[in-house]
Order: structure tokens, then sequence, then C-alpha cells
């Protein structure tokens, strides 16, 4: 599934923070040209610095490779996600009259990393997510939004506007 994503040159990131190494970043050196149908794995090298003599043979490491650069999703926690029989939605709250009440949408998805999933279609940037309580509501169902996160800050990019926007909770 991933090896066509991978070659020589191809930038990863080596997460060592289990033996206090921290994390590195390093260029594909080498792909293997088999891959083991079992397992489907396959190997790859990258050549990263070791000056201060951190890193030892046979340490396991954790590698992410960045498949993907999107400029512009829409992205909606994994949690806001909702599977059931008739498919995969979110909630969003809508205002009424004076009231805000739940709507289901249903959601086309894209790809996902870091507790987020794209939303390819099924919600504008305007929607507002039910996060929390999204499992026990209903269509048409009235809500009460305690809180509101806005889409940067809970995408990790610094958010530059009032300081009491509240930390979003993680996955």
């Amino acid at each position: 599934r991933y090896a066509n994503d991978i070659q020589v040159g191809t930038p990863v990131q080596l997460d060592f923070r289990r033996y206090g190494a921290g994390v590195r970043t390093a260029e594909v050196t080498f792909v293997g040209r088999t891959i083991d149908p079992e397992s489907r794995t396959f190997s790859i090298e990258a050549t990263v610095s070791n000056e201060r003599g951190t890193l030892k043979p046979e340490m396991g490491v954790n590698l992410r490779v960045t498949r993907a650069v999107i400029d512009s999703a829409i992205t909606i926690p994994r949690s806001a996600v909702v599977r059931d029989e008739s498919g995969t939605h979110a909630y969003v709250a809508e205002r009424t009259d004076s009231t805000d009440v739940a709507r289901k949408r249903t959601l086309a998805l894209g790809p996902s990393s870091g507790g987020r999933v794209v939303v390819e279609s099924g919600l504008s940037a305007t929607d507002e997510v039910i996060v929390v309580g999204q499992n026990d509501v209903s269509p048409g169902a009235p809500v009460s939004i305690a809180q509101q996160y806005d889409s940067t800050t809970a995408a990790g990019t610094p958010y530059e506007g009032s300081s009491s926007l509240p930390t979003p909770p993680t996955d």
C-alpha cells in the first residue's frame, strides 16, 4: 500500500523518543525491492546523524513518512466521526430560531493524521461540528454548546486571537 510512496530521497521522521534520543529527520537512502507477503513490510534505509552517540545498534524506531501535503482542507477530530449502518457521519450544531439543534451530515473522508481526518465532502468550513457527546445525539435534538474550539487551534496551528480559547481535547 505504501511502497510506491517511498523512494530514495523521500523525507522521513524517525522517532527515538522512547530512548531519550528525540525525533530526527532524514532522507531515504535505500528502498528494498521485495515486500514480505506475510508481514506486508519492506526494507528501507535512512542515514541519520549520531553526533552525540545516543543511537545504538538494534534500536527500534517509529518512522513517519509524509505521503501527501494538502494545502487547504476541512479536518475534524477522528473521534467526531460517527459510523453506523447508513454510513459515515458527523453531527453539527445548527441554529434554528433561538435553539441549537443537531443535524446529521453524511461525510466522504480522506486521509488522516495526528488524530484528525480530512473531510472531502459533507461539511463546510463554517459548520460547528459536535466533538463531545456526538454518539448520544439524534438529528433535530436540541444541543447546548458548552465550549467552542477554533479550528486552527485544534489543528495545531497557533491561534493568534483571544487567549481565552481552551485547549481542545486530544484523542
